[in-house]
């Protein structure tokens, strides 16, 4: 159990990696999950609760950059009104329906709404 639980921990560092590059999907949560998954695996002995907490308030904070920064700098850089605030529905809407509709549904209000 212990080996099947480290396996997917792996999985979920790759599949982070992957999101530092790709935008769909969300980097820095699954690598968390990762730790998580190998705190568990090992009986909570392989991170201290403090790191893990810094860990998770880190993922949440950086998932968050990532969302609001290209925000700041797209008004920034010259993007009109109506640009960023149907990038903003196209961002919430992409977050709600992330797995089967989150990006056509962000590309449909940024190009098609603007």
């Amino acid at each position: 159990m212990m080996g099947i639980l480290i396996f997917l921990g792996f999985l979920l560092v790759v599949a982070g990696f992957i999101g530092c590059v790709l935008p769909i999907v969300p980097g820095p949560p699954l690598s968390y999950c990762s730790l998580i998954l190998v705190s568990i695996a090992r009986d909570w002995k392989a991170f201290t609760p403090r790191f893990l907490i810094v860990m998770g308030v880190l993922a949440v904070v950086a998932t968050a950059l990532d969302y609001v920064i290209p925000l700041i700098f797209a008004r920034r850089f010259g993007a009109s009104k109506y640009g960023i605030i149907f990038s903003i529905i196209g961002m919430i809407i992409g977050i709600i329906f992330f797995p089967p509709f989150g990006c056509p549904n962000y590309l449909f209000s940024i190009f098609t709404l603007t």
